[in-house]
């Protein structure tokens, strides 16, 4: 928002609008209750996508959804997208509200299927979502102009019946 708001002050405020919605809201408030309906809505969403992702991830043992969803809706993707994409999901997100982010988390998750599809734990689910190098979480780094482009593209056909 820095990078593209006036002054520090606009910045600070959109950032405070944009955490007082309903669903980042509920993950600062810790809000078990609206935290959970979002888990399961996105993991009703990843099974229509791809039903072989979802029974995967839910049979994994001590299938917790916190420990791999928490951070992406506490962070608001920031942690697990290139800085354009996380910007443009941002952008979308004023206008769309909370079901872009619900379709954003399905999108990140059927990018990485193959490698999620590998996981024998909850606890490497977070590593591939977000590789580490020397224990430093290393986001993505776009490499091509118009990736985000890309990304919206599979954030919008997560949608999509």
């Amino acid at each position: 928002m820095l990078l593209n708001l006036p002054t520090p002050a606009d910045a600070f405020i959109a950032l405070a609008n944009v955490l007082n919605r309903s669903l980042p809201l509920s993950f600062y408030a810790c809000d078990a209750g609206a935290k959970s309906s979002a888990y399961n809505l996105l993991l009703q969403t990843l099974s229509h996508k791809s039903s072989n992702l979802y029974q995967h991830l839910v049979g994994l043992p001590d299938h917790d959804p916190e420990q791999y969803l928490g951070d992406i809706f506490t962070g608001l993707f920031t942690s697990h997208l290139a800085l354009d994409e996380a910007a443009r999901l941002w952008d979308v997100y004023v206008f769309e509200g909370d079901a872009v982010l619900i379709r954003a988390g399905v999108a990140l998750l059927t990018q990485n299927e193959m490698a999620l599809l590998g996981t024998k734990s909850v606890d490497e689910i977070p590593g591939v979502l977000v590789p580490t190098v020397d224990g430093v979480k290393k986001p993505r780094v776009l490499g091509v102009h118009g990736e985000e482009d890309r990304w919206m593209r599979a954030v919008r056909e997560a949608g999509k019946a």
